[in-house]
């Protein structure tokens, strides 16, 4: 079997669950975030040979998943809330009690630029540093985003609970 075979199968096994979580909560989506995660890999496949080794695998794959994502965004592909959760919960962020369903609608209002750390932070778990490497950006800009993405993502929430 072709060396990049093996690799894609490898690199597919241990971050193809966490690539389609991060697009499923970017677009809200199931079936979209299983095509983009396959997209993914696809360019993955077709474009290895520009592969620098600069970054980890895992860090080129999630810039290669953020501009599937961002291609996407920019096609305005329509978005019903019912793709999202059938039974919502309710869970705690920022101290405020939100349910579930009115998070992933107040992520969707977010600036692309606020989305994506918000997401690679809270839903992915990573850190400021990682973030920066992902998005090729300083770790006080990561920062900013992300408190500027908390604020107006609060906000959004505190409006939704009171109208």
């Amino acid at each position: 079997m072709d060396d990049i075979v093996i690799l894609i199968e490898k690199l597919m096994a241990e971050h193809s669950n966490n690539l389609k979580r991060t697009a499923y909560v970017m677009l809200g989506d199931e079936q979209l975030s299983e095509d983009v995660t396959q997209e993914t890999f696809i360019s993955f496949y077709k474009n290895h040979h520009k592969f620098r080794g600069e970054s980890s695998y895992k860090t080129y794959l999630y810039r290669i998943l953020l501009n599937h994502v961002k291609m996407h965004w920019r096609k305005k592909t329509p978005q019903t809330l019912d793709s999202l959760i059938e039974n919502s919960d309710v869970l705690v962020f920022e101290d405020l009690l939100v349910n579930v369903l009115d998070l992933h609608h107040a992520l969707r209002q977010l600036k692309d630029t606020y989305k994506e750390v918000i997401t690679l932070h809270y839903f992915n778990e990573y850190s400021i540093e990682e973030i920066g490497t992902i998005l090729d950006l300083s770790n006080s800009n990561v920062k900013m985003r992300l408190k500027r993405g908390r604020d107006v993502l609060k906000k959004n929430l505190i409006g939704g609970i009171n109208s």
